[in-house]
């Protein structure tokens, strides 16, 4: 059963339906008004449209439907690169998983100053101009909690929040508002787990030990990781 969800200012009328995808979009536009979303931002749809047309196809009910929209709202436009790229340095080049059986479509692969490849992802959580308050939400202050004072031992992928500033002149509809924004900054390794070759069991032992003192040390510090999977 999906949840109300709070609808957003109503548009004159939705945007065309891409070539294509006429019979997924209209599915898709039917899945989020069922889920509460009314009245879809044009923009947001533009961007599902031409970043994770694959993700739009194979969402299965509203809830799938909403949860790509939420992520979707958070998508750089060609104006949130700019300011990446000018106050930080950050050229973003598209989503690090084009395949949306991969991956969340929330995370950017992007270029670092000097060619470093890093992984961006855009957070919620503005904060207006003048405020004293930090941007980027629960998710920034856990990431400040967990990466202060962690000790040596602690296996932690580093993380580095940036924050940057949109102007009123750039503001848009899209929930990025004058004030300032966060991402995270990670780096980008060149595989994955399952790209790797079978690991002997002393080896899998330790890294099972990397992974437990992580915990422990996430734990210390008062948050519960949710995504933690075990195989047998």
């Amino acid at each position: 059963m999906c949840a109300p969800q709070p609808d957003h200012a109503p548009l004159p009328c939705l945007p065309v339906c891409p070539t294509g995808l006429p019979s997924a979009y209209l599915r898709f536009v039917d899945l989020l008004r069922e889920g509460g979303i009314t009245a879809p931002l044009r923009e947001v749809l533009s961007a599902i449209t031409r970043r994770c047309p694959a993700r739009l196809i194979v969402v299965t009910d509203c809830d799938d439907a909403v949860d790509l929209y939420r992520e979707a709202a958070l998508f750089p436009g060609p104006s949130t690169e700019g300011h990446l790229l000018q106050q930080r340095g950050l050229r973003v080049n598209g989503p690090l998983f084009p395949n949306p059986a991969e991956g969340s479509a929330n995370l950017l692969a992007a270029t670092a100053r000097g060619g470093r490849p890093v992984i961006v992802k855009m957070l919620a959580g503005r904060v207006s101009p003048g405020s004293t308050e930090q941007p980027g939400g629960a998710e920034a202050e856990a990431c400040r909690v967990l990466q202060d004072k962690m000790p040596a031992g602690v296996p932690l992928v580093p993380v580095r929040i940036a924050t940057f500033k949109v102007g009123p002149q750039h503001s848009t509809t899209a929930g990025r508002g004058e004030g300032q924004h966060a991402v995270l900054v990670m780096q980008r390794y060149p595989s994955s787990l399952t790209a790797m070759v079978p690991l002997e069991a002393p080896d899998v032992l330790a890294g099972g030990r990397r992974m437990v003192a992580a915990l422990k040390w996430i734990h210390k510090k008062g948050y519960v990781h949710m995504d933690v999977k075990v195989g047998v």
